[in-house]
């Protein structure tokens, strides 16, 4: 019997958000409005505050980044403790954002040199950069009634699965967004694992030549394998990609095709022998995701050609196995998540 990889849910948002525009409220006191992901706690207080990141799957020019602050009872402070931007693996301090000396409109309070934002009060900065990353470190007072709205705005578009934001210094666990979490690998669900594989890109050979990465397999029928195996690639003298694994023996070659880098895996079963193929994308985080795949109709005649039921063999490929993101003749044995060492 063949396998498949577990596919679960993605968080689900009933909102979208504008092409170009990201607007993020943090904290209940934010008015509800069209268009807005919600964290739904406001700033903690304790220990200064709490960080908050929005990370991007790719790069994104931001013209304007705004901060408003909003509380029902109009007494709750936002006060904004740092801001910085990554840029190409560079933190950029945002200040505008942050230090009193930088600010322009918008009626913030000077409050020790930092940014103090009142009900309704606001900071803003247009970067015109490309960032990686956002990072705000805010401190809520007043019985946590003081929230923020950040609004990003970017010459790129900016949809549910270009964005993840978190919050690191809350007990409660709330994200918005729907880019993996790449540090969650070994709890990655099955509709993770197939948005991933469905978005990542065809890295060249040069980019994975030389590295070595410790890989994670799921399956529909077996439990999960966390870094159950490490393989390493080279680039031969030819320009050819070669592998070796603790785990799949010789040298292996791998070939680049219109799917993503390519291992071609001789089978033998019951029905006769088959080949499946591990197909390799790069995602956002330098890591790689595969599916291994087989050709559904292909192989449901070699087992009939042997004497098996069609019907029989469909079910038990259907039990057993799940569609390809990547191309619908396929079906998959199992994914691979592959982290660099």
């Amino acid at each position: 019997m063949r396998f498949l990889f577990i596919f679960a849910t993605l968080l689900a948002f009933s909102l979208q958000a504008q092409a170009g525009q990201l607007n993020l409220a943090i904290g209940a006191s934010v008015p509800e409005a069209q268009d807005t992901y919600v964290l739904a706690h406001g700033p903690s207080r304790a220990g200064g505050g709490e960080k908050f990141l929005v990370t991007f799957a790719a790069p994104k020019t931001l013209s304007l980044i705004k901060i408003t602050a909003f509380s029902k009872g109009r007494a709750g402070k936002a006060l904004i403790h740092n801001a910085v931007g990554t840029s190409a693996g560079t933190k950029v301090a945002l200040e505008g954002l942050s230090k009193f000396a930088r600010v322009g409109a918008g009626n913030p309070t000077n409050y020790n040199g930092k940014v103090m934002l009142t009900d309704s009060a606001y900071v803003e900065v247009a970067p015109n950069q490309a960032f990686t990353q956002l990072e705000l470190t805010v401190e809520g007072f007043t019985n946590d009634d003081a929230s923020i709205l950040v609004q990003i705005t970017s010459t790129e578009d900016i949809q549910i699965h270009d964005f993840l934001a978190t919050r690191t210094g809350s007990a409660k666990n709330e994200s918005a967004g729907a880019l993996v979490d790449e540090t969650r690998y070994a709890q990655f669900s099955p509709q993770q694992l197939s948005g991933l594989m469905s978005r990542a890109r065809i890295p060249a050979v040069q980019e994975i030549g030389g590295k070595a990465y410790s890989c994670t397999s799921v399956t529909k029928l077996n439990p999960r394998q966390v870094d159950f195996k490490k393989r390493a690639y080279n680039v031969n003298a030819s320009g050819a990609l070669q592998s070796e694994s603790d785990l799949e023996g010789a040298t292996k070659t791998w070939s680049t095709t219109a799917t993503g880098v390519v291992l071609s895996i001789e089978n033998v079963n019951g029905c006769g022998r088959y080949n499946s193929y591990n197909v390799v994308r790069m995602t956002p985080s330098g890591a790689l995701i595969s599916e291994v795949v087989t050709h559904l109709e292909d192989y449901v005649k070699l087992c009939v050609s042997v004497g098996y039921d069609e019907a029989a063999v469909r079910a038990v490929e259907s039990n057993s196995t799940f569609a390809s993101s990547i191309d619908p003749k396929y079906v998959v044995d199992s994914y691979e998540y592959c982290r660099p060492l």
